[in-house]
């Protein structure tokens, strides 16, 4: 850790262990009801969530669920969640452009970014009162807070980890399918969202969480768990290929024939990417085009792209940058509502 990393304290709910005990029970009568009452936000394939808060801001902190994993493992898997979120929102950006140049209506999704962080508890004497927590990691990944109550609508599942899963019947999944396929053009088939689910935020956008990946990098052992490599990129395309015509966005933008030209100068390598990066007083906005591309040609002037073969490699995995402030605290035991 950065020994000028900023000290904030976190308030988590002291109750959450409670709520993960009546997620697992199969006589609780009403499960969602009883989980909201207590600071368990839920769990998902990987991680169990809590509510906190820094500041006045609400949170959902996550931690893997797994007690026997090692805590060099668990920093391992939430920094590449979170690089894959910031990945994945610069991603967007760009084919919200693509789509403006095009003058395609998208419905406006996002994925919850805004003000994520990366953070590790300062660790405390066992016999602190914060020990009674019962965090089991010192690292944790911590988003936005996004309305998830028994009232609200619960989560959106838009594509699967292996495919997209059915047509879509609806311009918001018509438009993540877009962008799926989308992400694989503009990372030269080296990258593919999957696994793409949200919730509405507070202003009604529909905001990803928890996205998984499949990356280029053939050697299984280098991967996520949730990363299936150059086969798996080839049958999500393919399965999404099957129903492209059909999906609006895609015929409108042409996302068949849209190619990227790579930039003369090849990428930097993914391992020689320092971790710190934004801590050493870089502006995060340079992360906008992680993957250093330019467009082909502009994208209302014909409907041919052409791509400019050079020699320099593709990107393969998400950059392994810092990719927001490290904050960490001491966890208070003050039961917060859900």
């Amino acid at each position: 850790m950065p020994p000028n990393a900023p000290m904030e304290k976190i308030l988590v709910a002291s109750d959450w262990k409670a709520g993960l005990s009546i997620s697992s029970s199969k006589t609780a009568k009403n499960p969602a009801e009883e989980i909201h009452k207590t600071g368990f936000i839920g769990r998902g394939s990987s991680k169990n969530v809590v509510y906190a808060r820094i500041g006045d801001e609400e949170y959902a902190l996550g931690q893997s669920q797994d007690p026997a994993l090692a805590q060099s493992e668990n920093a391992r898997m939430l920094r590449e969640e979170l690089i894959n979120m910031y990945l994945g929102e610069a991603i967007r950006k760009e084919f919200f452009t693509t789509a403006l140049e095009c003058e395609v209506n998208v419905p406006d999704f996002c994925f919850n970014v805004d003000g994520a962080i990366l953070g590790v508890l300062e660790p405390l004497e066992p016999g602190h009162i914060s020990a009674s927590l019962g965090l089991p990691f010192e690292y944790f990944i911590a988003t936005r807070y996004l309305p998830c109550s028994p009232v609200d609508k619960a989560i959106q599942k838009f594509t699967g980890n292996a495919d997209c899963g059915a047509p879509p019947e609806d311009a918001l999944t018509a438009a993540i399918h877009a962008f799926t396929h989308f992400t694989v053009k503009y990372t030269g088939n080296t990258l593919v969202f999957c696994d793409l689910q949200g919730l509405a935020n507070r202003k009604g956008i529909m905001t990803l969480i928890d996205p998984q990946s499949h990356s280029f990098e053939s050697d299984s052992t280098k991967r996520m768990y949730w990363d299936g490599g150059p086969n798996a990129i080839e049958h999500f395309l393919s399965h999404h290929l099957e129903n492209c015509d059909e999906n609006y966005i895609c015929h409108k933008i042409d996302m068949k024939g849209l190619e990227f030209d790579w930039q003369p100068d090849p990428v930097t390598p993914v391992d020689d990417r320092p971790f710190d990066f934004f801590a050493n007083g870089n502006n995060p906005q340079d992360f906008e085009n992680p993957s250093g591309r330019t467009r082909s040609r502009s994208v209302t002037q014909s409907p041919q792209r052409k791509r400019v073969k050079i020699d320099a490699p593709p990107l393969q995995t998400p950059p392994r940058i810092r990719t927001a402030p490290f904050r960490h605290g001491f966890p208070t035991p003050e039961p917060l509502a859900g």
